[in-house]
């Protein structure tokens, strides 16, 4: 589960929290607030059912909804694609 809080939108007065992912570990590693609103994170998840901990990125909206997301293929050697 990745836990996203804080102001997208830079409205100090605002604080949104989201609980996003599976049930396995999810964590976000970095966010990139985005000019229309929305957030690209990146980070990892367990939560993808190949037992074994990826590379994930999503999007949100300003209210932290998922726009989309990836679990990021891993080749030999542990690179993610």
């Amino acid at each position: 589960m990745l836990l996203v809080a804080g102001s997208l939108c830079g409205q100090l007065d605002t604080i949104r929290m989201a609980s996003i992912g599976g049930v396995a570990e999810d964590g976000g590693l970095d966010v990139v607030a985005l000019t229309d609103g929305d957030a690209l994170i990146s980070g990892y998840t367990d939560s993808n059912g190949s037992g074994t901990r990826v590379p994930w990125a999503l999007r949100v909206d300003s209210m932290l909804q998922v726009v989309w997301q990836r679990a990021l293929p891993v080749e030999a050697g542990g690179v993610a694609v």
